[in-house]
């Protein structure tokens, strides 16, 4: 057990694919607080999993990959104790621009009976 300072927690983030045990290494991690700054940006190991040492707190943690829908998350950080979410990422997109197209062209197939 590593000492920790007395206000901070640990955060700990596994990332894989919603219905299967696939974990998703190459997912990019953003934490945020409540004013909506950046605190960290983390990368999963090849295990889907990623740390990262916080001060006591609220915080959002959002999880997204170019080919699944974003998830976010509102976390509280206990000082001395280990927070551990599980985002399971559903297929679509994270992309807002690749949303939009999807969407547009749905509504032109549609229109046009495709």
């Amino acid at each position: 057990q590593v000492a920790r300072p007395a206000d901070t927690g640990e955060l700990v983030t596994i990332v894989q694919a919603a219905g299967s045990s696939s974990r998703i290494s190459d997912a990019t991690i953003e934490v945020l607080n409540t004013q909506d700054a950046l605190v960290a940006t983390l990368t999963p190991d090849s295990t889907g999993r990623a740390t990262q040492e916080l001060k006591q707190g609220v915080y959002v943690v959002r999880v997204s990959h170019p080919r699944y829908a974003a998830e976010a998350r509102r976390i509280q950080v206990v000082p001395r104790q280990t927070t551990e979410i599980r985002a399971n990422l559903r297929a679509g997109t994270s992309s807002p621009v690749e949303r939009a197209v999807n969407s547009g062209v749905s509504a032109v197939k549609k229109a046009l009976k495709f």
